[in-house]
């Protein structure tokens, strides 16, 4: 395991590798198990400003996370690092599709 975000009111890692900040009004509510990040898909996410030992590139990856997609619909970015003008950037988005 590189990174966990577990949220319980704080955006740092529980391994202190890649600690958080959270931007726009994010901030916490009850989630499935202890607390979860409350983003109202507004501005809102958790940044890493300069995240370490993350794969990048076509290295193996795996990534487990828990959300409630928005009850409108529409594309939603659940999370995504990386940049897109090396053609080096990994996420998931949801799609009314």
């Amino acid at each position: 395991m590189i990174s966990w975000w577990a949220a319980e009111n704080n955006a740092g890692d529980n391994l202190n590798r890649n600690n958080g900040v959270l931007q726009g009004n994010a901030g916490f509510t009850t989630g499935m198990v202890g607390n979860a990040l409350n983003l109202d898909g507004s501005g809102d996410f958790l940044q890493v400003a300069a995240p370490s030992s993350l794969p990048v590139g076509n290295a193996a990856r795996t990534v487990e996370l828990w959300f409630r997609a928005p009850a409108t619909p529409g594309e939603s970015g659940i999370f995504q690092y990386g940049t897109a003008a090396t053609g080096q950037m990994f996420g998931l988005v949801t799609s009314f599709n």
